[in-house]
């Protein structure tokens, strides 16, 4: 992660590890409240076409605000202009998301090969499969990158939520005890055909491993770095891949977490 050095000033008289806890903790506390909700909210607004519309408009709403907050933030490099970023990123994700699960954004109609087990073809078919969603996340990142100046953290918020979503969907393209079928919607249940056996293969404790290295690695800088810019952009990113992490081994399990069962039920699943 490259965040700019010269730019955020060390807050005076702080050390580098000072501060550190506190900054962690509310970044904790933000950032699993947003998870757990905004996760919650997509499953539970595809209850009846008429929520799904609902949805689509906040979502739409959502992005505009996130465009700003990017926009807005691109150049500051204070501790709120990292949280700022990264909820205008993760706002944009938000909307990608509502897109996909809504059935609104998908891709266009792919012909599932006859295959026995995961295989480089089936993979393709599955990528073509949602095709115009990838394009669309494609799209609000290359913005992100383009617009910003001294603050990346929106584009790396925007990059980190995609690249696990596309790890976790390799996942479970290769099989996993546990891929989730219950939170699908109806106009996604075509998706299972590209789903592998219903065992863990070999990618997910690599997975698992990688995004847990990936996470101590930002908690580390966290508590090494004086410039409260940094740390606070760093102990953001790090609880997102760790929750990343954390979703990963979750999908390995032989049975389904309730954390979400509220929402599955508001539903009417």
């Amino acid at each position: 992660m490259s965040l700019p050095s010269a730019a955020a000033r060390p807050e005076s008289g702080e050390l580098p590890g000072r501060g550190a806890w506190r900054t962690l903790g509310r970044a904790a506390l933000r950032l699993i409240m947003f998870w757990w909700l905004v996760t919650g909210l997509i499953v539970a607004t595809q209850r009846s076409s008429f929520t799904r519309a609902v949805a689509a408009g906040l979502a739409l709403a959502v992005a505009a605000f996130g465009l700003q907050l990017v926009w807005r933030t691109r150049d500051d490099t204070s501790p709120r202009g990292a949280q700022l970023a990264f909820v205008g990123g993760a706002f944009l994700w938000v909307f990608v998301q509502t897109a996909f699960y809504g059935g609104w954004i998908i891709g266009p109609d792919m012909p599932i090969p006859a295959s026995s087990g995961p295989s480089p073809w089936l993979a393709i078919h599955a990528l073509g499969a949602t095709a115009w969603n990838e394009i669309l996340s494609a799209a609000a990142l290359g913005w992100c990158v383009a617009v910003y100046q001294r603050n990346p953290v929106g584009w790396l918020t925007l990059a980190t939520f995609w690249g696990t979503d596309q790890l976790a969907k390799l996942n479970v393209f290769m099989g996993v005890a546990n891929p989730g079928t219950h939170f699908l919607p109806e106009q996604l249940y075509f998706l299972i055909a590209y789903f592998g056996p219903q065992h863990n293969s070999l990618l997910l404790p690599v997975s698992v491993v990688v995004l847990g290295v990936l996470a101590a690695w930002l908690f580390r800088r966290v508590f090494r770095d004086a410039h409260a810019f940094r740390r606070e952009a760093n102990a953001l990113l790090a609880w997102l891949l760790a929750l990343a992490a954390l979703e990963h081994l979750m999908l390995g399990l032989p049975v389904s977490v309730p954390l979400w069962d509220v929402f599955l039920q508001a539903r009417g699943s």
